[in-house]
């Protein structure tokens, strides 16, 4: 625990325009590979067959794509392409590395370690394209892909958390979370865990827009209380 409690990893993507890959070859390519994966698990001729289709479909899509690219890559490219990785790799797999790592350590609290870097839109090694904009706009896409990850999230976790405190109890602790959110909709007085996820959800668009000027796809309340750092001037963060 000791070595947690002082270790830091921080992978850090880096990025080239000769090295960057188109994002349509890479789609097709995962598609390609989790359709082979699956393979195993169907069962019937027709399930194999539909899975042999697609995977036909998909190989046919990487004879009929271009693999290189006629116009050169600028510098906000290569930072939608790292932040690609983010939503196939790292925003899944680091917290299950965490589960993994409490579940061998119970009744430990694992320090943070684990934290991802890219120096993409903010290196200063000459490159003349990137300047102060730059960076400003490659730290607002990296803020506004870990939150759109989250509300997403947040989204499909109220859809299955439906119960009702009628029919299972509640701690305290939760109850009083649900009654700190805006949620105030009649057909869910009794679902804690909604009122409470849908709270949380409020402030994770609130500061999506504070942080990166966008909005969220899906509003059951209006945004509200963004979640800000210590150092934020802004009056709305509470």
């Amino acid at each position: 625990m000791k070595t947690l409690r002082h270790a830091y990893i921080s992978p850090v993507l880096t990025a080239h325009p000769t090295e960057v890959q188109r994002q349509s070859i890479l789609g097709a390519e995962r598609a390609i590979a989790e359709l082979i994966g699956a393979r195993d698990e169907l069962r019937t001729e027709r399930e194999r067959a539909e899975n042999e289709a697609l995977i036909r479909a998909r190989v046919t899509q990487l004879w009929q794509t271009r693999m290189l690219r006629t116009a050169k890559l600028t510098v906000a490219d290569e930072i939608e392409n790292a932040l690609s990785y983010y939503h196939a790799t790292f925003l899944r797999q680091i917290p299950r590395l965490y589960r993994e790592i409490e579940q061998a350590l119970p009744g430990h609290e694992i320090a943070p370690f684990f934290r991802m870097g890219h120096w993409i839109g903010g290196d200063r090694d000459g490159n003349p394209f990137v300047t102060e904009a730059t960076l400003q706009m490659a730290l607002r896409r990296q803020s506004e892909t870990v939150l759109r990850h989250y509300l997403t999230e947040v989204h499909h976790l109220g859809s299955e958390l439906s119960m009702s405190a009628m029919l299972a109890p509640v701690t305290p602790q939760m109850q009083a979370l649900a009654e700190r959110s805006p949620d105030q909709n009649a057909h869910r007085e009794d679902e804690p865990y909604r009122r409470a996820l849908i709270g949380m959800y409020a402030r994770l668009a609130a500061t999506l827009h504070e942080l990166t000027g966008t909005e969220a796809l899906r509003h059951a309340v209006a945004p509200e209380s963004p979640t800000c750092t210590p150092a934020s001037s802004s009056p709305t963060c509470r």
